[in-house]
């Protein structure tokens, strides 16, 4: 990297939503990247995807906050002086004082209370998209799998692109094709260290937004850009192991897997976090699930065990009600927090539901999933505190009143999501 002058310092915000600047690099500092920091203003403050103000919004901490490199350098695809760097955010300049908003944040500090009950977390994710052509699919209706877009010169050079540019990123494609829908496309990452895999969807859905444009098309992740057809999911990889490196699949698929399920409506909002988020999940013939169950390789279920009798490592467990817009730092601090709260009160499996079997709905809206989580009883208060739910809560509130009574303009989803 001698030919860096330039760093990207990105944060995520709560919407899930990358938030950068672009600062000069002196060459001095190019062996002590964490030297080098910055002030964000309003990143996790009151404001809306929209970046207005929520009326009436009550803050629990600053608006400004400190962003700090806390990651690997990733050369940028398209040019080779700038350098891109996830961070973590403080509230005080001395960096001393975490922000109990910032996802990344909490994600790596769930991971460390993870590894001191005794285990460590390995994820892959399969990340799907929609491509578009004047707010129209590319293509029609495919199948998985399907070759179709093969026929589109277009489609077929952004793909192989799409391989190339980031063939650096410390997560890479495993596997790329078409998904059902029109014009959905899927991307599985390899697996890696949820911290790791979570900076990578962020980076990943930045290159492909801006790989699309180079071919005239625009890419969203939105999770249902039509309503007869498939949309868009995040579906979440999870094996779990002792610190010593021993599979843990009769943890994973008992007392984990226990507190995943038990969590999963009042913690809805976080692997729903927008209105459009609840439609892909309101038609059962599109793979999605509206109730929360698990099923040993069921793709009709929210949860499914993969390989579950395997003794070679590839048991894991794979969440599939997640949507394409979904914030990953907060999905995955969603999935180690309840899995924790499973192991640590020795939930048993049995007792939550059978395989197959309906255990509860889901909540039908965003309005049901935020009252949900904000209620003065609600599990997501023991799992993530009161100071954070309320602020999320909020965010969240004001979106569903927002999609409620003053819709935004026709399309604006599918340039944001």
């Amino acid at each position: 990297m001698s030919s860096v002058n330039k760093v990207w310092l990105f944060l995520t915000d709560l919407h899930g939503i990358l938030r950068g600047k672009l600062i000069p690099l002196p060459n001095k500092y190019l062996s002590s990247i964490e030297a080098l920091q910055c002030e964000f203003s309003g990143v996790y403050g009151t404001n809306d995807l929209t970046d207005r103000p929520i009326p009436d919004f009550k803050a629990i901490e600053t608006v400004n906050v400190v962003a700090v490199p806390f990651s690997d350098g990733v050369q940028s695809p398209w040019d080779p002086t700038e350098v891109y760097y996830m961070c973590n955010a403080f509230v005080n300049e001395d960096c001393t004082k975490s922000s109990k908003l910032c996802p990344r944040t909490l994600l790596a500090n769930a991971i460390k209370e993870f590894e001191q009950l005794g285990y460590r977390m390995k994820c892959g994710i399969e990340l799907e998209w929609t491509l578009l052509k004047n707010d129209k699919p590319v293509l029609g209706s495919l199948q998985t799998y399907s070759m179709l877009h093969y026929e589109n010169s277009d489609i077929q050079a952004f793909l192989s692109q799409l391989i190339d540019k980031t063939s650096g990123f410390p997560v890479t494609i495993e596997a790329l094709h078409a998904e059902s829908g029109k014009s959905v496309f899927e991307a599985s990452l390899s697996p890696a260290d949820p911290l790791k895999v979570t900076d990578a969807v962020q980076l990943f859905r930045m290159t492909i937004r801006r790989l699309a444009k180079e071919y005239a098309m625009n890419a969203t992740f939105m999770p249902k850009p039509f309503p007869d057809s498939a949309g868009c999911g995040m579906h979440v990889h999870m094996s779990i192991s002792k610190l010593e490196g021993t599979p843990s699949k009769d943890v994973l698929f008992s007392s984990f897997l226990a507190g995943l399920l038990y969590h999963m409506d009042s913690s809805a909002v976080l692997l729903l976090p927008n209105a459009n988020s609840f439609r892909r999940l309101s038609s059962g013939e599109f793979w999605t699930s509206d109730t929360i169950s698990y099923g040993i390789d069921c793709r009709m279920d929210a949860v499914r065990l993969v390989h579950h009798e395997s003794t070679s490592g590839s048991a894991r467990i794979e969440l599939r009600i997640a949507g394409g817009d979904v914030n990953p730092y907060l999905a995955l601090f969603y999935c180690i927090k309840a899995g924790m709260w499973g192991i640590e009160n020795e939930l048993d499996l049995e007792t939550i539901g059978s395989p197959g079997k309906k255990i509860k709905s889901l909540p039908k809206t965003l309005r049901e999933a935020s009252m949900l989580f904000m209620k003065k009883d609600s599990p997501a208060r023991e799992l993530y505190g009161d100071d954070f739910v309320d602020h999320y809560g909020q965010q969240r509130l004001h979106e569903a009143t927002i999609s409620e009574t003053l819709p935004r303009p026709e399309g604006w989803e599918k340039g944001t999501f």
